[in-house]
């Protein structure tokens, strides 16, 4: 469950934990991550540092909704949790692995235009093309800034800190929930970082924490078991085809 050191694909690292540098996520042990920012307009800081601390928590449908969830609206918990379940699943290949391996996040986030191997697009928060948790990800991220937008302006800051939470759910909390809170993170940290007309006016921190990563999954479908059988149905269904056709032109 540890994550993947190519997860955020960062081009410089500092020592053998991956410390990632100015600009990039910055790891903090466990399952959660932060990131801070230099830029001159910057909202963002890095974690601890900042009065306020969104963190993006992936849970699995199947072990509940997180208790904090039902509470009703509040600052510390201003949306709803989103459900990702309607996204295309982990693909049999990856499945063993979990949301936190580069692999995984790299099969999830290819567009159309990519399935050829062209992962240029992969990487770029801005760029939905045709992949829906990309776009899932830039929409919770704006999301994130409106809301909080919204906290700072009933005062939460230096003088009132305050700790946000947005809870993503998949079936399992393996896979969709964990790469589609990682993106959003980053997104949400990119927003920060050019805070256009300095919309967000007290210093911000996020971060990640995935609850259900490391569950003792006991269901096959956890683990991509499902697909990989139909997979396999699907491709003998299709030699018995050809098997056929050929027979028929003789």
């Amino acid at each position: 469950g540890e994550k993947d050191e190519d997860f955020d694909k960062a081009p410089k690292v500092t020592n053998k934990k991956n410390e990632i540098l100015e600009g990039e996520n910055e790891k903090h042990g466990g399952k959660r991550t932060g990131s801070s920012g230099n830029d001159k307009n910057s909202a963002l800081l890095p974690n601890g540092k900042a009065p306020i601390h969104l963190e993006f928590v992936s849970f699995g449908f199947k072990y509940g909704v997180p208790s904090r969830a039902k509470g009703g609206w509040s600052h510390s918990h201003p949306l709803p949790p989103s459900d990702c379940r309607d996204l295309p699943r982990a693909p049999h290949t990856v499945a063993k692995l979990s949301g936190l391996s580069y692999q995984v996040k790299r099969v999830l986030l290819k567009t159309h235009q990519s399935e050829c191997g062209d992962d240029s697009d992969v990487e770029s928060p801005g760029n939905t093309g045709h992949n829906p948790l990309q776009a899932r990800a830039n929409e919770i991220a704006r999301e994130g800034l409106g809301v909080l937008e919204d906290a700072i302006s009933a005062g939460y800051g230096h003088a009132s800190p305050l700790e946000m939470t947005i809870h993503i759910g998949s079936e399992y909390g393996r896979h969709r929930s964990v790469v589609l809170s990682e993106v959003a993170a980053t997104a949400l940290r990119s927003l920060l970082r050019k805070n256009e007309n300095g919309r967000i006016k007290q210093p911000v921190s996020v971060g990640t924490r995935h609850r259900d990563v490391d569950n003792a999954h006991r269901d096959e479908e956890a683990f991509g078991m499902d697909l990989k059988r139909e997979a396999q149905a699907s491709k003998k269904k299709k030699e018995q085809e050809e098997r056929a056709m050929y027979r028929t032109s003789w």
